[in-house]
């Protein structure tokens, strides 16, 4: 899967440093500034927000680090939990990224269709980007596994809509395609970690 992620990284890496910047000025030039402002607010709140929104499955995520804790019989209880928490977290991921997708393409006319799509996979990807460099730097490398994936699925829609043109729901259904993949590999990983415990 690392030599996967290799190939797919210089665009994504691409996309993440000159998006935004060309992004921005672009809407500048434009004078998009009310959705400027609505992307630096989102940038500024959006790691407050999205860990806010994760808050739920830490409910039941800190049982599941009990049961863990415990082993034996209580260990396989803690598996559901764990699938759960896993769930909210993508849920969440998704919800975030498509509304600031939804909220931009409402924003676009036939001018502003590129730059606000810019500012979209920005906004959408940031936050994630950032809270897996800290659980990276813990040593947790599921999240920047699962970042990336997000990135790159907002890359794809960005494309679909910017380049090739699909109706919003293809590039929807397309997103939700490889987050669903992204989701089924973490449960993959996750259960087979834990057999190999």
């Amino acid at each position: 899967m690392q030599p996967l992620i290799a190939v797919l990284m210089l665009p994504i890496i691409l996309l993440n440093i000159l998006g935004a910047v060309v992004g921005v000025i672009w809407l500048m030039i434009l004078g998009e500034w009310g959705a400027l402002g609505v992307a630096l607010s989102a940038t500024i709140f959006g790691v407050f927000a999205c860990s806010f929104a994760l808050m739920p499955g830490l409910l039941v995520a800190a049982p599941a680090m009990i049961l863990l804790e415990k082993g034996g019989a209580a260990r396989f209880a803690a598996y559901p939990l764990m699938f759960i928490n896993l769930l909210w977290t993508f849920v969440v991921m998704c919800a975030w990224a498509l509304f600031w997708f939804g909220y931009y393409l409402k924003q676009a006319d036939v001018s502003s269709l590129t730059p606000m799509l810019l500012i979209a996979f920005s906004v959408a990807t940031s936050p994630w980007a950032f809270m897996a460099q800290k659980e990276a730097q813990e040593g947790n490398n599921h999240s920047s596994n699962t970042a990336f994936f997000l990135q790159l699925a907002c890359a794809v829609v960005f494309a679909l809509l910017a380049f090739v043109g699909v109706h919003p729901k293809t590039a929807l259904i397309t997103f939700l395609i490889i987050m669903s993949a992204t989701f089924l590999l973490n449960v993959v990983i996750s259960v087979l970690e834990a057999i190999a415990e």
